[in-house]
């Protein structure tokens, strides 16, 4: 996830929660971002929304992680399977009635 991706999520904490609860700061940025910036921006993003409307106090990295998880698992859930290509002498995965020929 981008910077300004991050950026984005974190500045919603702290405008939800106000920045004497939630103060931004380089070394918290950095902080933040050293732990969120491999993950997917829409599960955080989700995990961000939910955190926010589920509780009355900002979340600690811990906290935001454990749900962001569940999003990023609905996530991957949801998305179809690719499908297999097949190169060379792969013909024998396909079964004899797709194979036939007609």
């Amino acid at each position: 996830m981008s910077k300004k991706e991050f950026f984005e999520i974190i500045k919603e904490i702290s405008i939800a929660y106000g920045s004497s609860k939630f103060p931004l700061n380089n070394d918290v940025l950095d902080v933040w971002y050293k732990y969120f910036r491999e993950c997917n921006h829409k599960a955080l993003t989700e995990a961000m929304e939910e955190y926010i409307r589920k509780n009355a106090f900002p979340p600690a990295i811990s906290s935001l992680y454990e749900i962001y998880r569940v999003k990023l698992k609905e996530i991957q859930d949801a998305e179809p399977e690719p499908e297999e290509e097949l190169v060379g002498d792969d013909w024998w995965k396909i079964g004899p009635e797709e194979n036939s020929g007609s």
